[in-house]
Protein backbone atom coordinates (compact mmCIF):
# COMPACT_ATOMS: atom_id res chain seq x y z
CA UNK A 1 0.00 0.00 0.00
CA UNK A 2 0.96 3.70 -0.50
CA UNK A 3 -0.29 6.81 1.47
CA UNK A 4 0.44 10.60 0.47
CA UNK A 5 2.53 10.10 -2.18
CA UNK A 6 4.50 12.23 -3.50
CA UNK A 7 3.70 12.77 -7.21
CA UNK A 8 2.08 9.68 -9.48
CA UNK A 9 1.60 6.57 -7.35
CA UNK A 10 3.30 4.67 -9.74
CA UNK A 11 4.85 5.46 -13.41
CA UNK A 12 6.02 3.76 -16.19
CA UNK A 13 7.20 5.44 -19.27
CA UNK A 14 8.19 3.45 -22.60
CA UNK A 15 8.14 0.17 -21.15
CA UNK A 16 8.08 -2.93 -23.23
CA UNK A 17 7.43 -6.79 -22.50
CA UNK A 18 4.45 -7.24 -19.79
CA UNK A 19 4.20 -5.53 -16.48
CA UNK A 20 1.56 -7.33 -13.68
CA UNK A 21 0.12 -5.18 -10.52
CA UNK A 22 -2.02 -7.48 -8.15
CA UNK A 23 -3.54 -6.03 -5.29
CA UNK A 24 -2.42 -3.40 -2.92
CA UNK A 25 -3.81 0.17 -2.46
CA UNK A 26 -2.72 3.75 -3.68
CA UNK A 27 -4.18 6.00 -0.94
CA UNK A 28 -3.84 10.17 -1.58
CA UNK A 29 -1.41 10.37 -4.31
CA UNK A 30 -0.67 13.88 -5.00
CA UNK A 31 -1.54 13.20 -8.58
CA UNK A 32 -2.62 10.06 -10.77
CA UNK A 33 -2.57 6.78 -9.09
CA UNK A 34 -0.98 5.22 -11.84
CA UNK A 35 0.63 7.16 -15.24
CA UNK A 36 1.86 4.58 -18.07
CA UNK A 37 2.95 6.67 -20.96
CA UNK A 38 3.98 5.32 -24.31
CA UNK A 39 4.43 1.98 -23.29
CA UNK A 40 4.17 -1.19 -25.81
CA UNK A 41 4.18 -3.81 -23.10
CA UNK A 42 0.70 -5.78 -21.94
CA UNK A 43 0.12 -3.66 -18.43
CA UNK A 44 -2.21 -5.77 -16.11
CA UNK A 45 -3.65 -4.36 -12.92
CA UNK A 46 -6.06 -6.61 -10.13
CA UNK A 47 -7.67 -5.96 -7.50
CA UNK A 48 -6.21 -2.79 -6.81
CA UNK A 49 -7.88 0.19 -5.02
CA UNK A 50 -6.81 3.71 -6.09
CA UNK A 51 -8.53 6.33 -3.81
CA UNK A 52 -8.71 10.92 -2.89
CA UNK A 53 -6.26 11.02 -6.26
CA UNK A 54 -5.09 14.84 -6.62
CA UNK A 55 -3.92 16.62 -3.56
CA UNK A 56 -0.90 18.40 -4.51
CA UNK A 57 -1.06 22.04 -3.77
CA UNK A 58 -0.60 23.18 -7.68
CA UNK A 59 -3.84 23.60 -9.38
CA UNK A 60 -4.33 22.14 -12.70
CA UNK A 61 -2.28 19.16 -12.20
CA UNK A 62 -3.57 15.12 -13.39
CA UNK A 63 -5.79 13.26 -10.72
CA UNK A 64 -6.57 10.77 -12.60
CA UNK A 65 -6.82 6.85 -11.01
CA UNK A 66 -5.48 5.69 -13.50
CA UNK A 67 -3.83 7.38 -16.62
CA UNK A 68 -2.93 5.47 -20.04
CA UNK A 69 -1.30 7.92 -22.34
CA UNK A 70 -0.11 6.50 -26.10
CA UNK A 71 0.15 3.17 -25.21
CA UNK A 72 0.11 0.98 -27.98
CA UNK A 73 0.34 -3.05 -26.07
CA UNK A 74 -2.61 -4.07 -24.39
CA UNK A 75 -4.25 -3.01 -21.05
CA UNK A 76 -6.61 -4.95 -18.98
CA UNK A 77 -8.15 -3.50 -15.51
CA UNK A 78 -9.64 -5.65 -13.25
CA UNK A 79 -11.31 -6.25 -10.02
CA UNK A 80 -9.93 -2.41 -9.19
CA UNK A 81 -11.84 0.13 -7.19
CA UNK A 82 -11.53 3.99 -7.91
CA UNK A 83 -12.78 6.44 -5.57
CA UNK A 84 -12.93 10.41 -5.25
CA UNK A 85 -10.60 11.21 -7.83
CA UNK A 86 -10.29 15.07 -6.75
CA UNK A 87 -9.16 18.48 -8.50
CA UNK A 88 -6.03 20.60 -6.88
CA UNK A 89 -6.48 21.67 -4.58
CA UNK A 90 -9.69 21.07 -2.82
CA UNK A 91 -12.26 23.30 -4.39
CA UNK A 92 -9.84 25.27 -6.66
CA UNK A 93 -11.14 24.30 -10.23
CA UNK A 94 -9.23 23.55 -12.35
CA UNK A 95 -11.67 22.66 -15.17
CA UNK A 96 -9.95 19.24 -15.66
CA UNK A 97 -11.47 15.94 -15.86
CA UNK A 98 -10.67 13.78 -12.94
CA UNK A 99 -11.15 10.09 -13.94
CA UNK A 100 -11.28 6.79 -12.89
CA UNK A 101 -9.77 5.42 -15.86
CA UNK A 102 -8.69 7.92 -18.78
CA UNK A 103 -7.07 6.96 -21.82
CA UNK A 104 -5.84 9.40 -23.87
CA UNK A 105 -3.77 8.40 -27.32
CA UNK A 106 -2.92 11.37 -29.81
CA UNK A 107 0.19 10.54 -31.22
CA UNK A 108 -1.33 8.04 -34.14
CA UNK A 109 -0.92 4.40 -32.83
CA UNK A 110 -2.86 2.19 -32.19
CA UNK A 111 -4.01 0.21 -28.69
CA UNK A 112 -4.43 -2.90 -29.11
CA UNK A 113 -6.95 -4.55 -26.47
CA UNK A 114 -8.36 -2.46 -24.23
CA UNK A 115 -10.32 -4.24 -21.43
CA UNK A 116 -11.94 -2.56 -17.99
CA UNK A 117 -13.85 -6.01 -16.08
CA UNK A 118 -15.95 -5.24 -12.86
CA UNK A 119 -14.32 -2.26 -11.71
CA UNK A 120 -15.76 0.09 -9.39
CA UNK A 121 -16.41 4.00 -9.80
CA UNK A 122 -17.42 6.15 -7.34
CA UNK A 123 -17.51 10.08 -6.52
CA UNK A 124 -18.91 12.03 -3.39
CA UNK A 125 -22.42 13.97 -4.03
CA UNK A 126 -23.14 17.33 -1.95
CA UNK A 127 -26.22 18.59 -2.67
CA UNK A 128 -27.28 16.81 -5.62
CA UNK A 129 -23.97 16.97 -7.33
CA UNK A 130 -21.47 15.12 -7.86
CA UNK A 131 -18.26 17.25 -6.37
CA UNK A 132 -15.16 14.08 -7.11
CA UNK A 133 -14.74 11.74 -9.88
CA UNK A 134 -15.54 13.31 -13.02
CA UNK A 135 -15.73 10.24 -15.56
CA UNK A 136 -16.04 6.40 -14.44
CA UNK A 137 -13.72 5.48 -17.91
CA UNK A 138 -13.18 8.63 -20.70
CA UNK A 139 -10.90 7.30 -23.80
CA UNK A 140 -9.91 9.97 -26.34
CA UNK A 141 -8.00 9.37 -29.52
CA UNK A 142 -6.91 12.20 -31.82
CA UNK A 143 -4.53 12.39 -34.21
CA UNK A 144 -5.36 9.06 -36.33
CA UNK A 145 -4.91 6.77 -33.39
CA UNK A 146 -6.76 3.49 -33.13
CA UNK A 147 -7.71 0.97 -30.68
CA UNK A 148 -8.48 -3.00 -31.83
CA UNK A 149 -10.83 -3.77 -29.36
CA UNK A 150 -12.41 -2.20 -26.30
CA UNK A 151 -14.56 -3.56 -23.35
CA UNK A 152 -16.05 -2.11 -20.78
CA UNK A 153 -18.07 -4.72 -18.68
CA UNK A 154 -19.12 -5.89 -15.33
CA UNK A 155 -18.59 -2.47 -13.43
CA UNK A 156 -20.03 -0.65 -11.09
CA UNK A 157 -20.92 3.36 -10.49
CA UNK A 158 -22.18 6.05 -7.94
CA UNK A 159 -22.18 9.72 -7.81
CA UNK A 160 -20.23 10.50 -10.42
CA UNK A 161 -19.27 14.23 -11.62
CA UNK A 162 -20.21 13.55 -15.11
CA UNK A 163 -20.20 9.86 -17.30
CA UNK A 164 -19.88 6.48 -16.32
CA UNK A 165 -18.30 6.17 -19.93
CA UNK A 166 -17.17 8.72 -22.57
CA UNK A 167 -15.69 7.48 -25.55
CA UNK A 168 -14.55 10.02 -27.75
CA UNK A 169 -13.18 8.96 -31.49
CA UNK A 170 -11.49 12.35 -33.37
CA UNK A 171 -12.05 14.43 -30.15
CA UNK A 172 -10.69 18.07 -31.64
CA UNK A 173 -13.15 17.67 -34.94
CA UNK A 174 -9.91 17.81 -37.57
CA UNK A 175 -11.07 14.86 -39.92
CA UNK A 176 -9.07 12.01 -38.82
CA UNK A 177 -9.55 8.60 -38.47
CA UNK A 178 -9.61 7.58 -34.84
CA UNK A 179 -11.53 4.31 -35.10
CA UNK A 180 -12.54 1.46 -33.07
CA UNK A 181 -12.98 -2.09 -34.63
CA UNK A 182 -14.90 -3.34 -31.42
CA UNK A 183 -16.67 -1.43 -28.73
CA UNK A 184 -18.61 -2.99 -26.35
CA UNK A 185 -19.96 -1.05 -23.41
CA UNK A 186 -22.27 -4.03 -21.84
CA UNK A 187 -23.72 -5.69 -18.53
CA UNK A 188 -22.60 -2.65 -16.25
CA UNK A 189 -25.19 -1.71 -13.14
CA UNK A 190 -27.35 -3.60 -11.46
CA UNK A 191 -30.95 -3.79 -10.36
CA UNK A 192 -30.00 -3.07 -6.73
CA UNK A 193 -26.46 -1.34 -8.03
CA UNK A 194 -27.61 0.58 -10.88
CA UNK A 195 -25.20 3.11 -12.50
CA UNK A 196 -25.25 6.86 -11.51
CA UNK A 197 -23.95 9.87 -13.30
CA UNK A 198 -24.26 13.19 -13.44
CA UNK A 199 -24.36 13.39 -16.97
CA UNK A 200 -24.93 11.45 -19.83
CA UNK A 201 -24.46 7.82 -18.31
CA UNK A 202 -22.92 6.66 -21.43
CA UNK A 203 -21.85 8.67 -24.12
CA UNK A 204 -20.28 7.64 -27.49
CA UNK A 205 -18.96 10.68 -30.10
CA UNK A 206 -17.36 9.80 -33.08
CA UNK A 207 -16.06 12.29 -35.79
CA UNK A 208 -13.53 13.11 -38.71
CA UNK A 209 -13.03 9.78 -41.07
CA UNK A 210 -13.28 7.74 -37.90
CA UNK A 211 -14.97 4.17 -38.16
CA UNK A 212 -16.66 2.86 -35.37
CA UNK A 213 -18.65 -0.25 -34.20
CA UNK A 214 -20.27 -0.29 -30.66
CA UNK A 215 -22.62 -2.61 -28.50
CA UNK A 216 -24.54 -1.01 -25.88
CA UNK A 217 -26.36 -3.88 -24.48
CA UNK A 218 -27.51 -4.70 -21.17
CA UNK A 219 -26.51 -1.58 -18.67
CA UNK A 220 -28.54 -0.91 -15.79
CA UNK A 221 -29.01 2.90 -14.89
CA UNK A 222 -31.87 4.47 -12.38
CA UNK A 223 -31.61 7.35 -10.28
CA UNK A 224 -30.59 7.49 -7.47
CA UNK A 225 -32.18 8.73 -4.20
CA UNK A 226 -29.84 12.00 -3.71
CA UNK A 227 -31.16 13.06 -7.27
CA UNK A 228 -28.04 12.32 -7.85
CA UNK A 229 -28.21 11.14 -11.98
CA UNK A 230 -29.61 14.40 -13.80
CA UNK A 231 -28.73 13.77 -17.88
CA UNK A 232 -29.14 11.42 -20.88
CA UNK A 233 -29.17 7.60 -20.08
CA UNK A 234 -27.31 6.88 -24.00
CA UNK A 235 -26.43 9.57 -26.20
CA UNK A 236 -24.69 8.85 -29.30
CA UNK A 237 -23.23 11.24 -31.63
CA UNK A 238 -21.47 11.39 -35.19
CA UNK A 239 -20.48 14.11 -37.06
CA UNK A 240 -20.04 17.92 -35.46
CA UNK A 241 -18.35 17.99 -31.96
CA UNK A 242 -18.46 21.74 -32.91
CA UNK A 243 -16.55 22.69 -35.00
CA UNK A 244 -13.98 22.10 -38.05
CA UNK A 245 -13.72 19.53 -40.66
CA UNK A 246 -17.25 18.36 -42.16
CA UNK A 247 -17.52 14.69 -40.56
CA UNK A 248 -18.21 11.34 -43.12
CA UNK A 249 -17.52 9.21 -39.99
CA UNK A 250 -19.30 5.73 -40.16
CA UNK A 251 -21.06 4.34 -37.15
CA UNK A 252 -22.66 0.68 -36.70
CA UNK A 253 -24.01 -0.57 -33.48
CA UNK A 254 -26.44 -2.16 -31.27
CA UNK A 255 -28.10 -0.75 -28.04
CA UNK A 256 -29.79 -3.74 -26.75
CA UNK A 257 -31.29 -4.62 -23.50
CA UNK A 258 -30.69 -1.40 -21.34
CA UNK A 259 -32.71 -0.51 -18.49
CA UNK A 260 -33.01 3.16 -18.27
CA UNK A 261 -35.59 4.45 -15.46
CA UNK A 262 -36.18 7.84 -14.06
CA UNK A 263 -33.06 10.28 -15.58
CA UNK A 264 -32.69 13.96 -16.40
CA UNK A 265 -33.67 17.33 -14.82
CA UNK A 266 -34.07 19.31 -17.52
CA UNK A 267 -36.30 19.12 -21.44
CA UNK A 268 -33.11 17.84 -23.54
CA UNK A 269 -32.73 14.80 -21.29
CA UNK A 270 -33.65 11.65 -22.81
CA UNK A 271 -33.23 7.97 -21.88
CA UNK A 272 -31.54 7.19 -25.22
CA UNK A 273 -30.74 9.85 -27.75
CA UNK A 274 -28.82 9.09 -31.59
CA UNK A 275 -27.96 12.17 -33.33
CA UNK A 276 -26.41 11.95 -36.68
CA UNK A 277 -24.84 14.60 -38.47
CA UNK A 278 -23.03 16.13 -41.29
CA UNK A 279 -21.99 13.55 -44.19
CA UNK A 280 -21.80 10.40 -41.96
CA UNK A 281 -23.01 7.01 -42.20
CA UNK A 282 -25.03 5.49 -39.53
CA UNK A 283 -26.80 1.58 -39.50
CA UNK A 284 -28.15 1.32 -36.08
CA UNK A 285 -30.19 -0.95 -34.24
CA UNK A 286 -32.46 0.04 -31.07
CA UNK A 287 -33.83 -3.14 -30.01
CA UNK A 288 -35.08 -4.61 -26.68
CA UNK A 289 -34.79 -1.33 -24.50
CA UNK A 290 -36.59 -0.30 -20.83
CA UNK A 291 -37.10 3.09 -20.57
CA UNK A 292 -39.30 5.18 -18.30
CA UNK A 293 -39.43 8.02 -16.51
CA UNK A 294 -37.40 10.56 -18.89
CA UNK A 295 -37.65 14.12 -18.52
CA UNK A 296 -37.94 14.51 -22.55
CA UNK A 297 -38.41 11.84 -24.92
CA UNK A 298 -37.77 8.04 -23.93
CA UNK A 299 -36.27 7.33 -27.61
CA UNK A 300 -35.17 10.77 -29.54
CA UNK A 301 -33.04 10.09 -32.70
CA UNK A 302 -32.67 12.99 -34.89
CA UNK A 303 -31.03 12.84 -38.67
CA UNK A 304 -29.06 16.10 -39.97
CA UNK A 305 -27.50 17.84 -42.77
CA UNK A 306 -26.14 14.84 -45.43
CA UNK A 307 -25.91 11.78 -43.36
CA UNK A 308 -27.49 8.29 -44.21
CA UNK A 309 -29.03 6.56 -41.78
CA UNK A 310 -30.34 3.09 -41.64
CA UNK A 311 -32.28 2.91 -38.54
CA UNK A 312 -34.44 0.38 -36.55
CA UNK A 313 -36.27 0.64 -33.44
CA UNK A 314 -37.70 -2.60 -32.33
CA UNK A 315 -39.45 -4.37 -29.43
CA UNK A 316 -38.47 -1.60 -26.86
CA UNK A 317 -41.28 -0.79 -23.64
CA UNK A 318 -41.55 2.87 -22.90
CA UNK A 319 -43.33 4.67 -20.98
CA UNK A 320 -44.81 1.75 -19.24
CA UNK A 321 -43.85 2.17 -15.85
CA UNK A 322 -43.87 6.20 -15.53
CA UNK A 323 -44.52 8.16 -18.63
CA UNK A 324 -41.81 10.24 -20.28
CA UNK A 325 -42.74 13.40 -20.11
CA UNK A 326 -42.58 14.52 -24.44
CA UNK A 327 -42.88 11.38 -26.41
CA UNK A 328 -42.34 8.27 -26.60
CA UNK A 329 -40.76 7.64 -29.00
CA UNK A 330 -39.51 10.61 -32.00
CA UNK A 331 -37.66 10.40 -35.07
CA UNK A 332 -36.52 13.51 -36.74
CA UNK A 333 -34.76 14.24 -40.22
CA UNK A 334 -33.44 17.94 -40.79
CA UNK A 335 -31.36 19.28 -43.52
CA UNK A 336 -31.45 22.71 -45.64
CA UNK A 337 -29.93 19.96 -48.68
CA UNK A 338 -31.49 17.18 -50.21
CA UNK A 339 -29.12 14.20 -49.87
CA UNK A 340 -30.06 13.10 -46.49
CA UNK A 341 -31.63 9.87 -46.37
CA UNK A 342 -33.08 7.73 -43.60
CA UNK A 343 -34.29 4.40 -43.62
CA UNK A 344 -36.80 3.84 -40.46
CA UNK A 345 -37.88 0.46 -39.28
CA UNK A 346 -40.15 0.50 -36.06
CA UNK A 347 -42.13 -2.61 -35.01
CA UNK A 348 -43.22 -4.30 -31.85
CA UNK A 349 -42.80 -1.23 -29.26
CA UNK A 350 -44.83 -0.98 -26.52
CA UNK A 351 -45.43 2.32 -25.71
CA UNK A 352 -47.29 3.41 -21.82
CA UNK A 353 -50.16 5.64 -21.76
CA UNK A 354 -48.89 9.23 -22.01
CA UNK A 355 -46.49 8.33 -24.24
CA UNK A 356 -46.13 8.73 -28.19
CA UNK A 357 -44.53 8.62 -31.29
CA UNK A 358 -43.37 11.76 -33.39
CA UNK A 359 -41.93 11.79 -36.88
CA UNK A 360 -40.44 14.79 -38.00
CA UNK A 361 -39.71 15.32 -41.40
CA UNK A 362 -38.14 18.70 -41.74
CA UNK A 363 -36.61 17.63 -45.34
CA UNK A 364 -34.65 14.85 -47.10
CA UNK A 365 -35.86 11.54 -47.68
CA UNK A 366 -37.79 9.80 -44.91
CA UNK A 367 -38.05 6.65 -45.76
CA UNK A 368 -40.16 4.17 -43.87
CA UNK A 369 -39.74 0.62 -44.08
CA UNK A 370 -42.58 -0.22 -41.74
CA UNK A 371 -44.40 1.16 -38.82
CA UNK A 372 -45.82 -0.84 -35.71
CA UNK A 373 -46.54 -3.94 -38.63
CA UNK A 374 -48.89 -2.20 -40.63
CA UNK A 375 -47.34 -4.25 -43.93
CA UNK A 376 -47.84 -2.45 -46.98
CA UNK A 377 -49.12 0.66 -45.27
CA UNK A 378 -46.00 2.39 -43.71
CA UNK A 379 -43.93 2.74 -46.73
CA UNK A 380 -47.04 3.99 -49.05
CA UNK A 381 -49.25 6.26 -46.73
CA UNK A 382 -49.08 9.69 -47.58
CA UNK A 383 -48.39 12.07 -44.53
CA UNK A 384 -51.85 12.57 -43.88
CA UNK A 385 -52.52 9.06 -43.74
CA UNK A 386 -49.21 8.56 -41.32
CA UNK A 387 -50.69 11.56 -39.27
CA UNK A 388 -54.05 9.52 -38.86
CA UNK A 389 -52.37 6.26 -37.92
CA UNK A 390 -50.28 8.18 -35.21
CA UNK A 391 -53.10 10.38 -34.15
CA UNK A 392 -55.67 7.08 -33.55
CA UNK A 393 -55.97 5.59 -30.37
CA UNK A 394 -55.06 1.60 -29.93
CA UNK A 395 -52.17 -0.61 -28.81
CA UNK A 396 -48.49 0.88 -29.07
CA UNK A 397 -49.97 4.49 -30.22
CA UNK A 398 -51.44 6.69 -27.34
CA UNK A 399 -51.46 10.20 -29.44
CA UNK A 400 -54.01 12.96 -29.19
CA UNK A 401 -53.43 15.15 -32.11
CA UNK A 402 -50.80 16.08 -34.58
CA UNK A 403 -47.87 14.05 -34.23
CA UNK A 404 -46.49 13.83 -37.30
CA UNK A 405 -45.43 16.79 -39.28
CA UNK A 406 -43.33 16.72 -42.52
CA UNK A 407 -42.91 19.27 -46.04
CA UNK A 408 -42.64 15.99 -48.03
CA UNK A 409 -43.89 12.91 -48.77
CA UNK A 410 -42.87 9.33 -47.06
CA UNK A 411 -40.97 6.70 -49.55
CA UNK A 412 -40.68 3.04 -49.31
CA UNK A 413 -37.24 1.56 -48.42
CA UNK A 414 -37.58 -2.25 -49.74
CA UNK A 415 -35.09 -3.58 -47.44
CA UNK A 416 -33.09 -1.89 -44.49
CA UNK A 417 -29.09 -2.52 -43.47
CA UNK A 418 -28.97 -3.90 -39.88
CA UNK A 419 -25.40 -3.88 -37.50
Amino acid sequence: SSTDSTGDGIKVTNLGGSLVINGGTLDKPDDNGILAETCTATLTFDSMTIQETGNAAVDGQDSHGARFADCTGDIRVENCTFEDMNETPSGAGSGLDNNGIHVENRLGGTLGSLQIIDCEFHGTVSGGVGTTTDHGVKIVLDSGSKITDADITGCLATGLGRSFAEVNADIDDDGEDCSIGDLNISNNGTAANPLEAQSEVIHLRVDGTSDVTFHIDNNVMEDSANGHSQGNGIRVNSGEFAFGTPSTATITGTIYDNDIDNLGNASVDNGIELQVQENTTAVVEIDGNEVDGMSDDGIRCRIFDDADADLTISNNEVGKTTANVNSGIEVQTRSQLTLLTLCLDVFNNDVGAGDDYRLNQDAGTFELLDIQGVVGGGPTWTPAQVNTYLGSSGVNKNNVGTKNTQSGTYRNCTSILTP
